[in-house]
């Protein structure tokens, strides 16, 4: 807002009207943030001390883990759709005083897709060999660790449903051994 004094003086006194304000929007940045979160659980006990028991804990992913929903999605996120690599997530969370390391991570991207995620590609894998027709494609990768010697040669398929309106496409990548036909 101008002063109606300087209003006055620039224009004079009662020479002036008031016009609908200018809208100006801008984005700001705000760099990620974490948050400690600290909760209290209730701890009771009868009187001869022979019985314990706790108020309710908030859901975990894990027992006794730092690891929140929104700390592994953000990980998740950052490393399968931004191509960030655990080791420089494991920096700039270094950068901001929080120690997690990049082995933690490949843990966490582990056990949720084992305890969570695998329930969504396995009901996508249903729906994908419903379809009267799909693309699959193989690329030839290196695995040190599957059971076999270092430089045994691995396969990485992907299985894509065609694209159709209305339908969501269903996209599927499979680690195999080989290249049978089986997959």
């Amino acid at each position: 807002e101008i002063s109606e004094e300087e209003l006055n003086s620039r224009f004079g006194e009662g020479n002036w009207k008031r016009l609908p304000d200018q809208i100006i929007t801008k984005l700001e940045h705000i760099p990620a943030s974490f948050v400690a979160v600290t909760y209290k659980i209730g701890v009771y006990a009868a009187k001869d001390n022979q019985t314990i028991i706790r108020a309710d804990k908030p859901y975990e992913l894990w027992q006794n883990s730092i690891a929140t929903p929104s700390l592994v999605a953000s990980i998740m996120f950052s490393k399968y759709i931004n191509a960030v690599p655990l080791y420089r997530q494991e920096q700039a969370y270094a950068d901001n005083n929080v120690n997690i390391s990049r082995a933690t991570m490949a843990n966490w991207m582990i056990a949720a897709s084992e305890k969570y995620l695998k329930y969504y590609c396995e009901a996508m894998h249903k729906k994908l060999i419903e379809q009267k027709y799909l693309h699959a494609d193989e690329t030839r990768v290196e695995v040190s660790k599957d059971g076999r010697k270092t430089g045994a040669q691995s396969y990485m398929w992907v299985y894509r449903s065609r694209k159709k309106e209305g339908v969501p496409q269903i996209v599927l990548y499979d680690y195999q051994k080989t290249r049978s036909t089986e997959h």
